[in-house]
């Protein structure tokens, strides 16, 4: 059943657990998630980009029949116009990310407006973003030129009307070109005592998991995961493909590309503490 991510994430943060949000791009990839998650019955969230729209909405609506229990929110991660937005919600997502985070803080606030009004007509939640998460190339002496700040967080925040906020606080989309991560926690711990909503992370992947334990602790309740899936699937497909034998049996890579998948996203379960959640 498809459901928006406002009590799920409200939950989360007040037991202390997370839901990792998974960015999916072709149904193996939302066939391996969700299969995980009915087993582990743990609440899901797929994630997917503007350009995938179409597919993921699609493919999703057709995978719950398998799946008539399991809770999905099905979200667009980094819509960046309210016309993408529009066209989620009229694919049948259940949340939209508005991320205006490169705008100036009135213009942010203004597209996220927007999108919130037309969003809570159809009963979708609206995440938003304050600071910019960047890029996992960048070193951390530019990343840190964008994290957020607590005031303008709050702000925001009660401004927006968001059911959630991501912020910056030291992670990075993609691989990381310069090391790990380091968390601002003393930011993130700021931001959590005065933001009313609950905290998303992005650039899950490659972030250390005594790193996620602790942001999980302080109130962060979403975090997203492409890099490890996209590598998993990757990874698990090549390793078929190279494998004796001549010619490359698609079925048999694309089963062990699933399979990989299946492994990255039960650990991610298992580190976000979110199984037996339904």
């Amino acid at each position: 059943m498809l459901i928006p991510l406002t009590e799920l994430l409200q939950e989360a943060r007040r037991a202390g657990w997370a839901t990792p949000a998974f960015n999916v791009a072709n149904s193996d990839t939302v066939a391996a998630v969700m299969e995980v998650a009915q087993e582990a019955r743990s609440p899901l969230i797929l994630l997917a980009r503007g350009p995938d729209i179409d597919l993921i909405g699609g493919t999703v609506q057709a995978a719950m029949r398998r799946f008539p229990r399991l809770p999905v929110v099905l979200h667009l991660d980094h819509g960046r116009a309210f016309p993408e937005a529009v066209r989620a919600i009229g694919h049948g997502f259940s949340s939209v990310m508005v991320d205006g985070s490169i705008l100036p803080y009135a213009e942010n606030l203004a597209l996220t407006l927007r999108v919130v009004e037309i969003a809570r007509a159809v009963g979708c939640s609206v995440e938003g973003e304050i600071g910019h998460v960047g890029a996992g190339s960048d070193h951390p002496s530019r990343q840190a030129h964008h994290l957020t700040d607590p005031e303008e967080a709050t702000r925001f925040a009660r401004a927006s009307g968001v059911d959630c906020l991501a912020v910056a606080v030291g992670t990075a989309h993609g691989e990381y070109q310069h090391g790990p991560p380091q968390l601002d926690f003393l930011r993130l711990e700021a931001i959590a005592r005065q933001v009313e909503v609950p905290l998303v992370l992005h650039g899950g992947s490659g972030t250390p998991p005594e790193q996620l334990h602790r942001a999980i602790v302080t109130g962060v309740a979403k975090i997203n995961v492409a890099t490890d899936v996209r590598r998993a699937f990757i990874a698990g497909f090549r390793q078929a493909a190279e494998g004796p034998g001549g010619d490359v049996d698609l079925n048999r890579c694309l089963k062990a590309a699933r399979q990989a998948v299946t492994e990255a996203v039960r650990a991610w379960v298992e580190l976000a503490g979110s199984a037996n959640r339904f």
